[in-house]
């Protein structure tokens, strides 16, 4: 097709039914319009990329998109000129398709879907500007207007409301956003697969509404937590699905686990939840004590957790000295280990792991 049926094709060029008036749609202007033009239509239209160096609220920036005139100032030029910015730096980890390299995550899908809902949904005639921040420690995202169904809606993808049809349809041919009311679901899947903080969605009204989505890259666990449970069971770690190793991750680093708890970390249903439960107890992974709502799972070969245990002294007789722990010093690292064989090689140099980064911090050095 030559440029113009693409576009009548596509639906950013249509026709009125009423008056036979043909024209650009509002979604093909925002799509591939130029600068000018677009601001034109709505004089409030901003959008700008940040990337900051330090983890702070510091404004300074070292990498900068913006309607500065080098570029058309589109929706489809921004998305195409910020995404790489946003994923670059990202660790792939190693993994094949079909023979060949997956170079393709669920941390690029969470970013590749904040982004394209951030220019989908925005509210054009608002005098916010849209503004995507990258930092060290997290991505910001905030558009113009509010959200159109309760936040809780939209974290479960619930009764799907795109303020911009026709520009989701748009992203949609290039396969960004395409299927409705899963890109927050999305987005939150992709940061649950590293264990970060679950991402932050809010609104605010002052001085005109926003809607602003902060994914933070943050550890859930202290660090080394995941790398431990890895050196100690291996392959069938790194088997068990994302629940399991969020509950076994919770318990060695909390020292036990309930039902209640693990629902809370991962907000599924309560028989998912059971399941996880058991199939880690039946797999030897984990012991239970208890029963019905009381029931507490803990690491073979550890001792009952007491109340006194919960706010005494790492290194009060009260802990138990066969359960080597990091140390008062590191209190993000006071973690526990699972006391499995004290014969185990693996054991040993989960010790030795342990002892190294308890004197790595000690002495003020940085673990990479």
């Amino acid at each position: 097709m030559d440029n113009f049926d693409f576009l009548r094709k596509i639906r950013a060029w249509n026709t009125d039914r009423e008056t036979g008036e043909e024209g650009l749609t509002v979604a093909g202007l925002l799509m591939f319009g130029k600068f000018q033009s677009i601001q034109d239509e709505f004089p409030q239209y901003a959008l700008e990329y940040q990337e900051r160096p330090e983890a702070k609220t510091d404004k300074r920036w070292i990498d900068r998109v913006w309607l500065d005139g080098s570029w058309s100032g589109n929706l489809y030029d921004f998305f195409r000129i910020v995404y790489p910015k946003l994923t670059a730096g990202l660790k792939i980890p190693f993994a094949l398709k079909g023979g060949l390299r997956v170079e393709d995550t669920p941390v690029h899908e969470a970013l590749r879907e904040a982004l394209a809902n951030t220019l989908i949904h925005a509210d054009y005639r608002q005098r916010t500007r849209i503004l995507v921040v990258k930092r060290p420690d997290m991505f910001g995202f905030q558009n113009p207007g509010g959200m159109r169904i309760p936040i809780e809606w939209a974290l479960r993808g619930d009764e799907p409301d795109s303020r911009n049809k026709r520009l989701a349809h748009l992203f949609g041919f290039v396969r960004i956003g395409e299927k409705a009311g899963t890109g927050i679901p999305r987005i939150m899947a992709g940061w649950k697969s590293r264990h970060w903080r679950q991402p932050s969605l809010t609104e605010e009204y002052e001085p005109s509404p926003r809607t602003i989505l902060r994914l933070q890259m943050l550890d859930l666990f202290p660090p080394g937590v995941l790398d431990i449970l890895r050196l100690q069971y291996k392959e069938r770690f790194e088997s068990l699905d994302a629940t399991s190793r969020l509950a076994l991750a919770t318990t060695l680093t909390e020292r036990r686990l309930t039902h209640a708890r693990l629902s809370e970390l991962t907000g599924i249903h309560p028989s998912d939840v059971t399941k996880s439960l058991r199939n880690l107890v039946s797999q030897g992974f984990l012991v239970s004590e208890g029963s019905g709502r009381g029931t507490v799972y803990r690491f073979k070969g550890t001792r009952k957790i007491t109340s006194e245990d919960v706010f005494s002294d790492p290194d009060s007789p009260s802990f138990d000295p066969n359960s080597p722990n990091l140390g008062p010093s590191s209190p993000n690292l006071a973690v526990n280990l699972p006391n499995l064989s004290s014969t185990s090689p693996e054991i040993e140099l989960v010790d030795c792991l342990a002892n190294f980064v308890r004197l790595a911090r000690d002495n003020g050095h940085q673990l990479i």
